[in-house]
């Protein structure tokens, strides 16, 4: 079973993040990394969400403090305090045993 998209694209942006690259150079390309096991209705959805989130990414990237809707990136802070897991983008509790 292949990552999430959410998750492929958290790491995709700490690597670039880690590579000194800018949000604007790191975006396009993290974003096809995380779209690519994904297709058709899928893939459509996926990318509006996280189009539609882009500032929320950015603000993640840049190690700007989370407000509520950002709260799902903080995996791209360091120094942040984990987060209950959850599926994609925070929406909906994981179900545990």
């Amino acid at each position: 079973m292949s990552e999430a998209p959410p998750a492929v694209l958290v790491q995709q942006l700490v690597d670039a993040r880690g590579r000194d690259e800018l949000f604007e150079q790191a975006w396009p390309a993290a974003l096809e990394v995380a779209l690519a096991g994904e297709s058709g209705r899928e893939r459509r959805a996926w990318e509006a969400v996280f189009t539609d989130h882009v500032d929320v990414w950015r603000g993640a990237f840049e190690r700007r403090a989370a407000d509520p809707s950002g709260r799902a990136l903080r995996g791209l802070r360091p120094d942040a305090v984990p987060v209950p897991e959850r599926d994609a983008l925070n929406l909906t509790p994981s179900r545990v045993g």
